[in-house]
């Protein structure tokens, strides 16, 4: 049985990522051939992130931070959508940054390694471990190298 901390325990991208990478790929992918209802919802999320970003980044738009590349900036970004969030109002950057990590994750890994890792918590409450454990390489370095994909999705950002 999948335990009752997952979801307290695991990145609130990862939790929250996972579920809109999910269903967005069973609920509008298969008919979004020009990815227009992609970038709508995307680009959503991303105006819904201008408190969280303000905390951290103050005048800048994710599009904007995304585009510079810098693995610093997508670091700070995603730690903070860890546990515990200390930047306000996490929801639009968490679906938005974690639905672009999970299908990474998806695309390098496959879907059994995501049910994996979401199984770690039933034996350890340490996302860090979990995610190493699961994936074999840190967050950080995950974080790393998630960033030139987020910045070439980035594009696909109406603001």
């Amino acid at each position: 049985a999948q335990s009752k901390n997952v979801w307290n325990e695991a990145p609130i991208w990862s939790v929250e990522g996972g579920a809109q990478f999910y269903g967005e790929a069973i609920g509008y992918t298969p008919f979004d051939k020009d990815l227009s209802t992609r970038s709508s919802m995307h680009s959503q999320y991303a105006y819904d992130a201008k408190d969280f970003l303000n905390f951290l980044y103050p005048g800048k738009s994710m599009k904007e931070l995304l585009l510079l590349n810098d693995p610093a900036v997508v670091k700070t970004l995603m730690t903070n959508l860890e546990r515990p969030v200390k930047a306000p109002n996490p929801g639009g950057p968490a679906y938005l940054l974690g639905s672009y990590a999970t299908e990474v994750l998806v695309a390098l890994f496959g879907h059994s390694k995501m049910a994996d890792f979401y199984g770690s918590f039933e034996t350890s409450k340490d996302y860090r471990t979990n995610f190493q454990g699961v994936f074999g390489i840190t967050l950080d370095s995950f974080y790393t190298k998630l960033t030139p994909y987020l910045a070439r999705v980035a594009l696909e950002l109406n603001r």
